[in-house]
C-alpha cells in the first residue's frame, strides 16, 4: 500500500483507473459513486471509490478482491453486474454497470406507497437475484431500498440488486464477522444478526420481507426514533397489519409477512422465490374472493393490477403468427420449457428427422418463453443458407445488426449480445454443423444467450443438450389428421393411416391433404402399395426418414410427368421465389403451379412468394438430380438472378431505389444460391458480373462483410487479363467495403489498381467510384490536399459526363472536409450543392448523408432551428430505405435541435435513441458522440436531474418506429 492514500474526491474530467469522471452519483458509508467512461471501451460505468478507513482496513483488503470475484461471478438479469475491481494508490474501486433510473428508495420517497401488482413484479425480481446467490453460497447481508436500482424497459420496470460487492461467503461467514457487529442496515436486520449469530440466506429473507413491506405500507415495519429501539422491535415486536395501515389490501398478506418475518430463521420462508409466490397467491386469492358478479366500470390503475394476458407482442420478438393452433405436444411443450428454464441449458438442440414438426413446436416454445426472457425471443431461419461462415451473418441479420467499422461481425455480435437475457431459435441448422463452433464462442461471450436449435444432426459441442423429438403418439396423430383432412371418416382407416405413417406431422399433414379426392379408405391401399418400396430404397437413410421419404414419394407418383418434371426443378430455388421466376427458370405454367399447391408440395405466402418446405425440397433436388437436370437448371436460374441484379443495378442509385432495395433483399438466398452454385462450377465470369451488380446492395443494406466475401472470391477466380473492365468495378466496389469497414489502407491501395484499368477501359462512373474511395483514405491520413485533389478531379470528370450523383457524391466529400476544417459556411454551401445535384439524380441514400451533413453544418454555426428540415429529411429517407444508421445519426441530431427551447423533447429523443442503440448495437463515430456528450450534458444543466431522467426514460420506452414518428414531430409529445 503507497505511504499515502490517493483521496477519492475527484471532479469532472478527472481520470482514474483507465476512467474519466462524468458526474458525482452519490455518497455513502461505503465511499463514493461517479458516473464514468471507461474510456477503452467508451461505455458508461458506475465507479464506485471505497471509503479511506475501508482501504486501510488490513482486514477488509485481504477480503475486498475476493468477494469481488465473487460478486463479479453473480451472473443473473436482476444482479447488477461487475465489470471491474482493483486498486490505484491505495484506493480500491469497482466497476459497475451504470443504470440511468433510480433506486426503490428514491422511488418510495417521491411516489409512497406502490400498488400491489408493481411492487410484486419488483419484488419477484429481487428474490430470484438472492436465490442464485444463495445457490452460490453467497450472502448479500444488506438488502434495502436503496440497494435496489431500477431501469425502465419497453416491456417494464426492471429491477437490479447491487452492492454484492460486500457479499460474504456463507462458508466463512462466522469468521469475516468475529468482531460481533453486524453488516446490514438497521431497518432490515434480522434478529439473528442482531443477536451476533453467524446468519444464513434467511437473514437476506427477512431482510426483503422488510423491503415488501415498505414498498406496501410506504415505510419499514419497525422503524422508531431510537435504533436501538428499532433493534429492540427486531427482536420481540410482531409487525403491524398492512390491512391496518391500507385497508384495501387483502388481510392474506398479513399472513404472508407475518410468516416472512418471523423471529426464528426456520420458522421463516426457505427461498425468495417461495416468499414471492406466498405473496401472488395472497393477492390472487383475494382479488378471486372479492370479484363483484357484475362489471365494474374502468379504474384508474386497473391495468396495472390486472395486466392484459400475455401475446407475442409482450416481449421483443419476431415470431410468426401461426395459422393454426399446436396439436398435441403438451409434454413435450412443458420439458423443453423447464429445460431451458434451468441455468445449466443454454444450448438446447431439439432433433429428430425432417417432418417431426421441429420448427412448429421450436416456435411455440418461444412464444411460451416470452415472459422469461427479457430481451426477446427472436427465430432465425436457416433452411436456405448452405456456408457454415454465414450462420453469424444470419443471425446478426435477424437481430437487424450491421457491420461496424474496425469490428468483425462477430465482435459486434459477442457485444451486443453480451448482457442480453435472449433466446434464439436456430431452425434448420443441420447443414451448418460445421459452425458450431462459431455458435459455441458467441454462447461463451454472452452468458444470459441461450438458443433452441432445430436440427436433424447435433452440432456436438461443449454445453449442448439433446432433446429427440419423438413421433406424435396415436390419438394426436388421428387429432392432426381430421384436422386437416377434408374427409376423416371411417375412424379405423384413419387410425391405420396414422400407425403406418408413423405418426410423422408432415406426412399425416400431406396424406390429409389427399381427402380432397381420395377417402381415407382409399388413401390406406395406396399406402399399402407404396409401404414395401421403402425397404428397397436408400439404405443409408434412418427408418424414419425412409417412411417421410415413402409418403412424398406417393405424392410425387400421384403427379404427371410434367408436374414431376417442374416439382424437381424447382427444387433450385433457395427460400422463396416468385411466379415470374418460376416461369423464367424452371418453364413453370400457372395449371401445373396451380396442382403442386393443391398437393401441399408448394406453398404459398400472403406476399405472393412460392416456396418449398426444406424437407419436400430436398426430396425434389434429388428428383432433379436422377433427371440429369441438376447442372443445366442451376446455370438458367444464375442466369436469371445475374440478369435480376443486372436489371437493378442501375436503379440503385435512382429514384426507385427504395423498392429495388427491397426486392433484392427478398431474393437474397437466392442470390447466395446463384454464387455458390458459379464456385462450384468454375463459372468465374457469370461469378465477378453477379458479385459487382449485387455490390450497391450490400453496400447500401450494409451487408459489407458479406460482400466482401463474395468479392475476393470473384476477384480471384478470374485472371487480371481475363474481363479486366469487370474486374477493376469489383475491384472499386471492394475497396469501399473494406473503407467502410475500418480498413482504409486496403481502400486506398485497391482503388489505386482499379482506377488505372478503369481509365483505360474508359469506365468513367468506375473512375469516380475510385476517386471518391481515394478522398475518404486520404482525408484519414489527415492528407487534405491530396483528398481535395481527387475530389476536384471527380467534379469535373462527372460534370463533363453528365453524371449527377457522382457529381453529387463529390460535392459532398469536399462538404465533409470542409466541416473538419471548421469552415462550417463553406461546408454548408457544398451540401447544398450536393443535395441538389443527388436530389435530381434521385438518389436518395446519397441525398440522406447531404442532407444530413448540411444539417450539422447549420448546428455548428449556431442555426439549431435552420439544421431540423434538413435532419428530419434525412430520418424520413433513412426510414423509406429502412436504413437504421441513418435513424441514430438523426436522432443525436434532432436532439442537439431541440436541446436550446426544449429541454424535455430533447432528453426524450437521446432515451429513445440509447433504446435503439442498444436493439442494433450501432455505434456514433466520433463527431456525433461530441454532438452527444454536449447535447446531454446541456439538457441536464436545464432540467435538473429528475426532469431529466423522467424524460430519458419516456423516450427509452418507445419502440423505434414509435420514436422516429415522435422525432418527425408526427406524434405528440409523450408524456413526461
Amino acid at each position: 500500500m503507497p505511504a499515502r492514500l490517493r483521496s477519492p474526491e475527484l471532479e469532472p474530467g478527472d481520470t482514474l483507473a483507465g476512467y474519466r469522471v462524468e458526474q458525482l452519483l452519490g455518497r455513502g458509508g461505503m465511499g463514493v459513486v461517479y458516473r464514468a467512461t471507461q474510456l477503452s471501451l467508451q461505455r458508461l460505468v458506475a465507479l464506485k471509490l471505497l471509503a479511506p478507513e475501508l482501504c486501510l482496513d488490513v482486514g477488509f483488503r485481504e477480503r475486498f478482491g475476493r468477494e469481488a470475484r465473487l460478486a463479479a461471478s453473480l451472473e443473473h438479469p436482476s444482479v447488477l453486474p461487475v465489470y471491474e475491481a482493483g486498486e490505484v494508490e491505495g484506493l480500491l474501486y469497482l466497476a459497475l454497470r451504470y443504470i440511468e433510473g433510480q433506486n426503490l428508495d428514491e422511488l418510495l420517497e417521491q411516489a409512497g406507497p406502490l400498488e400491489p401488482g408493481r411492487a410484486l413484479a419488483l419484488v419477484s425480481q429481487v428474490a430470484s437475484a438472492l436465490d442464485a446467490a444463495h445457490a452460490r453460497g453467497l450472502l448479500h447481508r444488506d438488502v434495502k431500498p436503496a440497494n435496489v436500482l431500477l431501469e425502465v424497459r419497453a416491456e417494464g420496470e426492471h429491477a437490479y440488486l447491487a452492492d454484492f460487492g460486500l457479499a460474504r461467503s456463507s462458508a466463512s461467514v462466522s469468521r469475516l464477522t468475529a468482531t460481533g457487529t453486524f453488516l446490514a442496515t438497521v431497518d432490515y436486520v434480522s434478529p439473528e444478526q442482531i443477536r451476533g449469530e453467524p446468519g444464513d440466506h434467511r437473514s437476506d429473507l427477512y431482510a426483503l420481507a422488510c423491503l415488501v413491506f415498505e414498498l406496501l405500507a410506504g415505510r419499514p415495519p419497525f422503524r422508531h426514533q431510537d435504533e436501538v429501539a428499532t433493534l429492540w422491535a427486531h427482536m420481540h415486536d410482531q409487525p403491524p397489519a398492512l390491512s391496518g395501515l391500507r385497508p384495501e389490501l387483502p388481510a392474506a398478506l398479513d399472513s404472508v409477512l407475518a410468516r416472512a418475518l418471523a423471529k426464528q430463521p426456520e420458522e421463516r420462508y426457505t427461498s425468495g422465490r417461495e416468499l414471492a409466490q406466498a405473496l401472488q397467491h395472497a393477492l390472487a386469492g383475494e382479488r378471486t374472493k372479492l370479484a363483484p358478479a357484475q362489471p365494474l366500470p374502468p379504474a384508474e390503475g386497473l391495468e396495472r393490477e390486472f395486466p392484459a394476458l400475455k401475446t407475442l407482442a409482450a416481449r421483443p420478438n419476431n415470431l410468426p403468427a401461426q395459422p393454426s393452433p399446436l396439436i398435441g405436444r403438451r409434454r413435450e411443450l412443458q420439458e423443453l420449457q423447464a429445460l431451458l428454464g434451468s441455468e445449466n441449458v443454454r444450448l438446447l438442440t431439439l432433433s429428430g428427422p425432417g417432418g417431426t414438426g421441429k420448427t412448429r413446436l421450436a416456435l411455440q416454445v418461444g412464444a411460451e418463453l416470452l415472459e422469461r426472457f427479457s430481451a426477446g425471443v427472436y427465430f432465425c431461419p436457416l433452411a436456405p443458407v448452405r456456408d457454415p461462415e454465414l450462420l453469424l451473418p444470419a443471425i446478426a441479420e435477424t437481430l437487424s445488426l450491421r457491420e461496424q467499422p474496425g469490428q468483425t461481425l462477430a465482435e459486434t455480435l459477442r457485444e451486443y449480445l453480451s448482457e442480453k437475457e435472449l433466446l434464439l431459435l436456430l431452425d434448420n441448422l443441420e447443414q451448418l454443423v460445421a459452425g458450431g463452433p462459431r455458435l459455441a464462442e458467441l454462447l461463451a461471450a454472452c452468458p444470459r444467450l441461450s438458443v433452441l436449435c432445430t436440427s436433424r444432426a447435433l452440432l456436438r459441442i461443449g454445453g449442448e443438450h439433446e432433446y429427440a423429438l419423438e413421433p406424435l403418439p396415436e390419438d394426436d396423430a388421428v387429432s392432426l389428421f381430421r384436422a386437416r383432412a377434408v374427409n376423416s371418416e371411417p375412424p379405423e382407416a384413419v387410425e391405420e393411416i396414422c400407425r403406418r405413417l408413423d405418426g410423422l406431422p408432415l406426412a399425416i399433414e400431406l396424406a390429409a391433404a389427399r381427402t380432397r379426392l381420395l377417402a381415407p379408405t382409399e388413401l390406406l391401399g395406396r399406402l399399402e402399395q407404396r409401404l414395401p418400396l421403402l425397404t428397397g430404397g436408400r439404405r443409408d437413410a434412418p427408418e424414419r426418414q425412409r417412411t417421410l421419404r415413402a409418403t412424398i414419394e406417393w405424392s410425387y407418383e400421384l403427379l404427371s410427368p410434367e408436374e414431376r418434371g417442374l416439382f424437381a426443378r424447382l427444387s433450385v430455388f433457395a427460400g422463396s421465389f416468385t411466379l415470374e421466376a418460376a416461369e423464367e427458370v424452371c418453364e413453370a405454367d400457372l395449371d401445373t403451379l396451380e396442382m403442386l399447391l393443391e398437393q401441399s408440395l408448394l406453398r404459398r405466402w400472403a406476399s405472393g412468394r412460392l416456396g418449398m418446405l426444406e424437407t419436400i425440397r430436398e426430396f425434389a433436388g434429388e428428383r432433379l438430380e436422377d433427371a440429369q437436370e441438376a447442372d443445366s437448371t442451376r446455370k438458367q436460374h444464375a442466369a436469371y438472378f445475374l440478369a435480376l441484379a443486372t436489371k437493378a443495378e442501375p436503379h440503385l442509385i435512382g429514384p426507385e431505389q427504395a423498392q429495388w432495395l427491397e426486392r433484392l433483399e427478398q431474393e437474397h438466398d437466392n442470390f447466395r444460391a446463384a454464387l455458390a452454385w458459379a464456385a462450384r462450377a468454375g463459372a468465374g465470369e457469370l461469378e465477378l458480373r453477379l458479385a459487382t451488380a449485387l455490390a450497391p446492395f450490400w453496400d447500401t443494406r450494409g451487408h459489407l462483410r458479406e460482400a466482401v466475401g463474395y468479392l475476393e472470391h470473384a476477384v480471384a477466380g478470374v485472371h487480371a487479363r481475363d474481363f479486366p473492365c469487370v474486374r477493376a468495378k469489383a475491384l472499386a466496389f471492394l475497396a469501399g467495403s473494406l473503407g467502410r469497414l475500418g480498413d482504409l489502407g486496403s481502400c486506398k491501395t485497391l482503388s489505386q489498381e482499379a482506377l488505372s484499368v478503369a481509365r483505360e477501359c474508359g469506365d468513367v462512373p468506375t473512375v469516380l467510384y475510385c476517386l471518391l474511395n481515394l478522398s475518404v483514405s486520404a482525408a484519414d491520413e489527415g492528407d487534405f490536399e491530396a483528398a481535395s485533389s481527387a475530389l476536384a478531379e471527380a467534379g469535373d470528370l462527372a460534370a463533363q459526363g453528365g453524371y449527377l450523383a457522382e457529381l453529387g457524391m463529390a460535392k459532398g466529400n469536399l462538404g465533409n472536409l470542409a466541416i473538419a476544417r471548421g469552415d462550417y459556411a463553406l461546408a454548408e454551401s457544398l451540401c447544398e450543392e450536393s443535395a441538389a445535384l443527388l436530389r435530381a439524380a434521385g438518389n436518395q441514400w446519397g441525398l440522406s448523408h447531404a442532407v444530413f451533413n448540411t444539417g450539422l453544418a447549420r448546428l455548428k454555426q449556431g442555426q439549431a432551428e435552420a439544421a431540423r428540415e434538413p435532419f428530419e429529411e434525412a430520418l424520413r429517407i433513412a426510414r423509406e430505405l429502412q436504413a437504421r444508421e441513418g435513424f441514430v445519426y438523426c436522432l443525436v441530431a434532432l436532439a442537439a435541435v431541440e436541446s436550446r427551447l426544449r429541454p424535455e423533447r430533447s432528453a426524450c429523443l437521446l432515451g429513445a435513441l440509447a433504446a435503439l442503440q442498444q436493439e442494433t448495437g450501432i455505434l456514433l463515430q466520433a463527431a456525433e458522440r461530441e454532438l452527444h456528450g454536449d447535447t446531454e450534458a446541456a439538457v441536464r444543466a436545464k432540467l435538473g436531474d429528475d426532469r431529466w431522467a423522467a424524460a430519458w426514460q419516456e423516450g427509452r420506452a418507445l419502440p423505434a418506429d414509435q420514436a422516429i414518428v415522435f422525432a418527425l414531430g408526427e406524434s405528440p409529445a409523450p408524456a413526461v
